[in-house]
């Protein structure tokens, strides 16, 4: 087992400490402890202070699997797996799924363990490029090539796909995500779905169903964290029907963090209790901060190259000022980016079209509460610049 190094984490451990402002983070406003408990019934409360702290099961607590359970239809609680993340679901999850002899295809730009991951232990990543397009209404969007797709998942044991998408913000559709579940079914490819922005869609339709309820091959990994700026309560999962693949996946986990935390677990089901709220404020915030940015694309002049989100708090703009930008940002102003060399993950991406397609991209993030400020800022240094 090797354990690959991940530039994105390298990049905020350095930067992190110099920033003023993240208008790179993959985040909502974080809650406090005394908001989430202020959710909570008397009698809640009174479990949480008479709360110990044992040991939970290595498979997750049965009260929050079910919880878990509950947004997957047809499923129950035998069908998930509790994680100290999203991302050790994902390690746990590819190492019970994927032989050294495997192929996987990956869509880039990608959180790089999708690729990674993979391709430490010993598996060959082919990439796909999502592609900016112009759509007829001249709105430009982040688009999957199906005929691309079908090609590759054609060779490919695995498809790892991550819709919404982390960092463009791009989704795709309920019809495309139905061919995608069959072409996988006709040649037998697993499709390993990361979800963790589920519940974040911009278009109150947009929702897919998770893979996990599709078929039987199907993965779906999601997260506390990301619907609900709970980053700190560390709990991640893995559903699927296929129980043999999750049975795994378990043993791997007892190598790591073997349980989840006592406080995380209850935390996690008073928050999951109350997400559709949660998630309706957020999603106001979003869908106001997008407003704001492209309040501000006429000031910029072409400086900036837009393509609108259709889902999470995350974009990805093409800024064209070479490398180094992102330094000379945190540098000049304490804004922090994530460029997109942090993304892409694998080697093939980085040649010909995949490359070209994504050239000056940088993540950006616009679901904290000082977003207003830190974006008038960083417009402000864009036009100087």
């Amino acid at each position: 087992m090797r354990f690959p190094n991940y530039e994105l984490s390298e990049y905020q451990a350095q930067h992190n400490p110099r920033a003023q402002s993240r208008l790179g983070a993959a985040t909502l406003e974080l809650m406090s402890l005394a908001q989430v408990l202020a959710l909570a019934t008397p009698e809640q409360r009174a479990e949480w202070d008479h709360l110990t702290f044992n040991y939970v099961s290595d498979r997750g607590g049965l009260e929050l699997r079910t919880a878990i359970a509950a947004n997957y239809s047809g499923l129950t609680a035998d069908n998930v797996v509790v994680f100290s993340s999203a991302t050790e679901a994902l390690f746990c999850c590819t190492h019970a799924a994927v032989a050294h002899t495997d192929r996987c295809t990956v869509i880039t730009p990608c959180y790089e363990p999708l690729a990674k991951i993979p391709e430490s232990i010993g598996a060959s990543v082919k990439a796909i490029p999502l592609r900016r397009q112009i759509e007829e209404t001249t709105q430009a969007r982040w688009s999957l090539d199906e005929d691309e797709a079908a090609e590759a998942i054609a060779t490919s044991d695995h498809l790892f796909i991550n819709f919404p998408h982390n960092p463009t913000g791009a989704l795709i559709d309920h019809a495309q995500l139905a061919t995608l579940v069959t072409h996988c079914e006709a040649t037998g490819t697993r499709l390993i779905a990361d979800e963790v922005f589920r519940g974040l869609e911009h278009s109150e339709h947009a929702t897919l169903a998770p893979v996990a309820t599709l078929t039987a091959r199907g993965v779906s990994i999601g997260s506390l964290a990301k619907p609900h700026g709970a980053g700190g309560v560390r709990i991640g999962w893995m559903v699927s029907q296929d129980t043999a693949l999750l049975t795994r996946a378990v043993k791997i986990r007892r190598t790591l963090s073997v349980c989840s935390g006592t406080t995380d677990e209850w935390l996690a089901r008073l928050i999951l209790e109350h997400s559709q709220t949660l998630r309706a404020a957020s999603l106001q915030r979003l869908k106001r901060h997008v407003e704001i940015i492209e309040e501000s694309l006429l000031a910029l002049d072409g400086r900036l190259t837009w393509t609108r989100p259709e889902a999470g708090c995350v974009a990805f703009p093409l800024i064209a000022l070479g490398d180094g930008f992102d330094e000379r940002c945190i540098s000049e102003t304490g804004i922090m980016l994530i460029p997109q060399r942090c993304f892409v993950g694998c080697a093939e991406a980085g040649r010909e079209g995949a490359q070209m397609t994504l050239a000056g991209g940088i993540r950006l993030g616009y679901g904290l509460a000082d977003f207003p400020e830190a974006w008038a800022r960083f417009v402000e240094f864009l036009i100087h610049a």
